[in-house]
């Protein structure tokens, strides 16, 4: 008898493991950035400008990121659903030449 097995124990861990990267960006978009704002010097204003435009792009990319984790897990369980449906119709077929 054919078994046709996806390994959806193996992408859930791999999920898991990008989750709590995910979880690290997520912290460090989330903590302050000090700004110099005893001067008005034009570099620290561009600074504190990088700074935030910085800010946001690893906010956006954490954000990215999770939605990425959730895709993949998506993709693992329709993959386990066909492989469960495709190794019942091998079965069928087997069980129609006895």
């Amino acid at each position: 008898m054919s078994k046709i097995q996806s390994n959806i124990g193996s992408v859930n861990k791999i999920a898991t493991s990008m989750g709590h990267v995910g979880d690290r960006v997520r912290q460090a978009s989330s903590k302050p950035i000090q700004k110099a704002s005893r001067t008005t010097v034009r570099v620290n204003q561009e600074a504190a400008h990088s700074a935030d435009q910085m800010k946001n792009m690893v906010t956006q990319f954490g954000q990215s990121f999770q939605n990425d984790i959730a895709h993949i897990r998506s993709v693992a369980r329709e993959f386990e659903r066909v492989d469960q449906e495709v190794g019942r119709n091998f079965s069928n077929l087997q069980g129609l030449g006895k």
